[in-house]
């Protein structure tokens, strides 16, 4: 399973959090680990309508935060172009996505 490199753990409740973004619908997938290290449902964020770079996330004692910003993923350019899959888009709206801590999918 890959997941982001920046997962946050909360040291009062040993829980952790993280997220997991495609090439592929869900484009962003939000997930987290009990305080015994298992892992709960994931929670597939299917307001994301294409992929997008997603390097880090914040995440407080009653939300997750995640910053949809100007630079998008286009994998089929890598693949049939030859290019980089990642590029800014300067006509994407930056949009802040902000979902409940214990989401469910």
């Amino acid at each position: 399973m890959s997941m982001t490199a920046h997962p946050k753990i909360d040291l009062e409740t040993g829980e952790a959090f993280a997220f997991r973004s495609g090439p592929v619908p869900p484009f962003l997938t939000y997930f987290r680990f009990d305080g015994n290290g298992n892992k709960q449902p994931d929670v597939p964020i299917f307001s994301m309508t294409r992929p997008s770079f997603l390097h880090d996330f914040g995440i407080s004692s009653k939300y997750a935060i995640f910053a949809d910003i100007q630079i998008g993923m286009n994998p089929v350019q890598m693949i049939f172009g030859g290019g980089s899959p990642v590029g800014s888009d300067p006509a994407k709206v930056p949009r802040l996505g902000i979902i409940t801590r214990y989401a469910k999918g």
